[in-house]
């Protein structure tokens, strides 16, 4: 049986993350992106404002007012202790909290409430294809320009890290679970553009999802235990091996990359 309320509120609640996420990907990358990041993040958090405030609509009709209402009233005291206490903190809460208690706060708030997550994980993970996409148009910038818009030397960026971590582990989930070929191209991919230009730790998050997903999904957990202790085995012996094989191929395409530079230095 659809859950229509479920359904709405999943697609409204991915919407969010991937547009927000795909926005963070190429702002950094695209020269014009930039110069109109201040006024697009303003239009999203409207935008996110409005369907919220819709799908809060929607959760009325299961008797979550309750919960609504503690969620106003925490976000109300926040802002005023904020106001008569630390004054000082205004403008850094002005550019942080206010993305919180907006975005971050009803978005658990709303899937707390879900009877399934299924249409959750379902448009999660067609939103991390458009991810993905996001992050090869960063790449491909990058690229093209030879820096990011934040630095003359640099093609690193940790906002497009995050959301290919983000795009990454959802793709990696419904290929682990749900045998679904299309995510595991689409993870690869990303994974591919996260050695290149992104950030040692979100590897690090990657790699850990996917240790405990092998140890949880096997039948023998000391099975699973002994793969991973292994697979561990072998890249600590011969790490540094690979890491300047996989430099040299990279550069020999002209691609240079922070990471493998870092982890192989």
């Amino acid at each position: 049986m659809i859950d229509k309320v479920d359904k709405r509120v999943s697609l409204m609640v991915s919407f969010q993350f991937v547009i927000l996420g795909m926005k963070n990907a190429l702002v950094t990358g695209v020269p014009f992106l930039y110069e109109i990041n201040s006024t697009m993040n303003k239009l999203l958090v409207g935008t996110v404002l409005i369907l919220y405030i819709y799908s809060f609509f929607l959760m009325i009709r299961r008797r979550a007012y309750i919960g609504m209402t503690l969620l106003g009233a925490f976000a109300i005291i926040s802002i005023i202790f904020t106001y008569l206490f630390y004054p000082q903190n205004i403008s850094f809460w002005k550019e942080y909290e206010l993305r919180f208690l907006i975005v971050i706060l009803p978005t658990c708030y709303l899937i707390s409430k879900l009877n399934t997550l299924e249409y959750l994980k379902k448009y999660m993970t067609i939103g991390s294809y458009f991810l993905t996409f996001s992050i090869v148009g960063f790449a491909f910038a990058v690229y093209t320009i030879g820096h990011t818009i934040l630095g003359e030397y640099s093609t690193y960026s940790m906002s497009m890290a995050n959301v290919a971590m983000l795009a990454i582990m959802w793709q990696l989930r419904a290929f682990l679970k749900e045998k679904n070929k299309l995510s595991a191209i689409f993870a690869v991919v990303g994974l591919i553009v996260l050695v290149l230009y992104g950030s040692r730790n979100q590897l690090l998050a990657i790699t850990t999802y996917v240790i405990f997903h092998i140890i949880g999904n096997t039948k023998q957990k000391s099975t699973g235990v002994a793969m991973v202790a292994i697979a561990a085995l072998f890249l600590i012996v011969f790490f540094k091996d690979i890491l300047l094989f996989a430099s040299g191929i990279f550069e020999h395409f002209g691609l240079g990359s922070r990471t493998l530079s870092l982890l192989s230095a």
